[in-house]
């Protein structure tokens, strides 16, 4: 299709030549010839618009002609950000959940008096739950958690502690 257009466009591209050509010649006068080579110009001129005008209206059809294709790519290219910005807020999370670990110890510590060897804060199923370590007694426990719950505002099941 495209050879097609080009082979025809350089035909008439060597016929509007020839017509220039012979007519330049067979101008009687020379205050025609200005005249005549304007409007030779404005004809060649719009004569190589054509295969640009050709190509833009060809960008359409090539759209046309492959709309699978670019669906598919669109449709990775969503997978693929969706995949980055889940990669993103995960990170993010992971970052938050540790920064929130490091100054909720000390704070933990000061106001329930007593010593944590380790926290943890973890996500599970959009909940957050509080594993604590550390060596208080069984009985002191209990008081620890309601203390932790008070504090915290959360519920008691979300605290746990290991040993």
């Amino acid at each position: 299709m495209i050879i097609q257009f080009l082979t025809e466009w350089a035909t008439g591209l060597a016929v509007l030549i020839l017509l220039v050509l012979v007519t330049d010649i067979l101008t009687p006068s020379e205050v025609w010839r200005p005249f005549i080579k304007f409007t030779a110009g404005l004809i060649f001129l719009f004569w190589f618009i054509n295969p640009v005008k050709h190509v833009l209206n060809d960008a359409e059809s090539f759209t046309i002609l492959f709309p699978d294709t670019i669906e598919k790519w669109i449709h990775e290219e969503k997978v693929n950000g969706e995949a980055v910005i889940e990669s993103m807020t995960a990170d993010q999370t992971a970052y938050i959940l540790e920064q929130s670990e490091q100054s909720l110890l000390p704070l933990l510590e000061e106001k329930c008096g007593c010593e944590i060897d380790s926290l943890q804060i973890v996500q599970q199923d959009n909940e957050f739950r509080i594993v604590l370590s550390t060596n208080i007694d069984r009985g002191g426990l209990e008081q620890l958690v309601t203390q932790i719950s008070a504090l915290l505002e959360i519920p008691k099941k979300n605290i746990i502690i290991s040993d």
